[in-house]
């Protein structure tokens, strides 16, 4: 009942105050190995329930949700000759074995989960010094979902760090270009009706990823699928750069998008590189850290997509697809299909059938 103490620490008169207990109970969140599951929070069940029934507070579980982390594993090797485990920078790795620098002894090569006594830790310190320490939260949040292990690999490092430079780059290329007026408290000032194609379509996608990484941390901790779509993301935005910015097409209303895209991806990248995200928060004209910021939000009605791909078939063969705006007419399908170059070929010296058309999905045309 360690967690009812800790609202009362000094109390001396009663274990804890029951109006704390009822105020603050339960604990929104508890996070531990596989192992408390029948050890741990069997007993603090047992506790939480018997207190309550002694009527020292009112609620029924101690706990609301329960995260079951994986392990973080990495490579060991052991030598035979001395029973000990060595460290990484004590031995030479040919190819899949590996051998002693000191006797040249080849060694028993396990993947085990990461401890003091087998010698096979990372020393964080080490990877902040060459990378950053946001590349190494990055790369390990990115590497596996929480409750599976993670097989260490420094190697992926490089990519967590590509990953952030390219936020920083980006950002730093084309702060100029955006409106350094707008705010997010009158959604930047944004007229949704002067939008260009390219203005829709990268802030659709904004609005998905923020409601992607909004659900993927608050539902299951999935971590790595926020950055992933956030990486997503960031393939965009280089798109509009290329085609908006540096193509010397920007508008008033681009230059609005624009500063809400790079704020948004920035604190969206906030929680899991911190340090980069609060520099480049001040770069483009805010005074206070990242830290104290709303969490962005997105509109439901801009993550919805307005095309979908529809597909060309002859005589139940897909052979072209095509992006069409949702919504449009049986008849407007139908004319892209006997427009497409693809099925042209296919329709030389054949009688049609028939036509079939579902609308937004397909359509299929049967020829003899």
């Amino acid at each position: 009942w360690y967690y009812l103490r800790y609202l009362n620490p000094h109390m001396t008169e009663a274990p804890f105050d029951t109006q704390n207990a009822n105020s603050w109970m339960p604990v929104d969140q508890y996070i531990g190995g596989i192992e408390h599951a029948v050890m741990h929070l069997l007993y603090a069940r047992f506790f939480h329930k018997a207190l309550r029934d002694m009527g020292l507070h009112n609620t029924n579980e101690p706990f609301k949700r329960l995260l079951t982390q994986g392990m973080v594993l990495g490579p060991s090797y052991y030598s035979e000759n001395t029973k000990k485990y060595l460290f990484e920078n004590e031995v030479d790795l040919k190819g899949e074995k590996a051998f002693a620098k000191a006797t040249g002894e080849e060694l028993t090569v396990k993947i085990e989960k990461m401890s003091k006594s087998k010698n096979n830790g990372v020393d964080p310190e080490e990877i902040a010094k060459e990378l950053g320490s946001d590349a190494a939260r990055v790369f390990t949040l990115f590497a596996a979902p929480p409750e599976k292990e993670l097989e260490w690999n420094s190697n992926g490092l490089a990519g967590a760090y590509r990953f952030i430079n390219r936020i920083f780059l980006l950002v730093n290329d084309t702060n100029e270009f955006t409106d350094k007026t707008a705010t997010a408290k009158d959604f930047y000032g944004i007229n949704l009706e002067n939008r260009s194609e390219e203005d829709k379509e990268i802030q659709k996608k904004l609005h998905q990823t923020v409601k992607k990484v909004t659900e993927s941390m608050e539902d299951n901790f999935h971590f790595n699928t926020a950055i992933a779509s956030v990486m997503e993301l960031l393939n965009d935005m280089t798109t509009y750069k290329q085609t908006v910015i540096d193509g010397n097409k920007p508008s008033s209303e681009s230059k609005k998008i624009w500063k809400e895209v790079l704020e948004k991806t920035i604190l969206l990248v906030s929680p899991f590189a911190p340090h980069i995200a609060d520099e480049l928060w001040i770069e483009i004209g805010n005074t206070e850290s990242t830290f104290i910021q709303d969490w962005p939000k997105y509109i439901e009605e801009l993550t919805k997509e307005d095309k979908v791909n529809l597909v060309l078939q002859v005589n139940g063969k897909l052979r072209d697809t095509v992006a069409i705006k949702i919504g449009i007419s049986k008849e407007e399908c139908e004319k892209i299909a006997f427009e497409s170059e693809k099925i042209k070929r296919f329709l030389e010296n054949k009688e049609i059938v028939k036509v079939i058309v579902v609308p937004n999905k397909l359509v299929n045309i049967v020829i003899k």
